[in-house]
């Protein structure tokens, strides 16, 4: 026997690296103005039926015009959302994470991670303020996991950085991993 699921709909699911700065702003303040979203851990729900707000941006428009053209009721944006090739990515949330007051990136509280990409064995080291999880800039793949965290107590320099790099990749090398 075959059910009949009245009130199912449609949610389109998108990456937030296609949101700028201007449009998470409008999600997030969306208690004061007239648009229907709701908050989760790594982005938001829009209903995107719901009356246009006079803050909406352009990017907003866009995504949601291309949400109803595919009969979705929703748009679940998410950190770990599908990256669509026709919308633009923006990058700019890097930049408001580091203007966050409770993120402090200094030499007395900052870590080099060192992270070496599973796809394309692309290695790099960045500067974060613990040893949080990183894309790689070469192909894209998403959440690599440093393979090495050091505080950066005494504001280590680039040259330090590389020559630490060429030490920890000798001694994966040696081990095998």
């Amino acid at each position: 026997m075959k059910l009949n699921f009245d009130g199912i709909v449609r949610m389109l699911d998108c990456s937030t690296a296609h949101l700028d700065r201007a449009s998470r702003d409008v999600l997030r303040q969306s208690d004061a103005n007239s648009l229907i979203a709701y908050s989760h851990d790594y982005g938001w729900f829009s209903f995107v039926h719901g009356a246009p707000c006079d803050d909406e941006t352009p990017v907003l428009r866009a995504i949601w015009d291309a949400a109803r053209e595919a009969d979705c009721d929703w748009i679940k944006f998410d950190a770990d959302g599908t990256d669509h090739e026709g919308l633009t990515r923006f990058d700019d949330w890097k930049l408001e994470e580091a203007e966050d007051p409770e993120v402090v990136l200094d030499e007395e509280t900052s870590r080099i991670n060192h992270y070496c990409c599973p796809e394309c064995d692309h290695e790099w080291a960045d500067e974060w303020s613990c040893a949080v999880d990183d894309d790689c800039g070469n192909c894209g793949c998403r959440h690599i996991t440093p393979y090495f965290s050091a505080e950066n107590e005494n504001g280590e320099t680039e040259e330090a950085r590389r020559h630490l790099l060429a030490e920890l990749r000798a001694e994966r090398a040696k081990s095998g991993t």
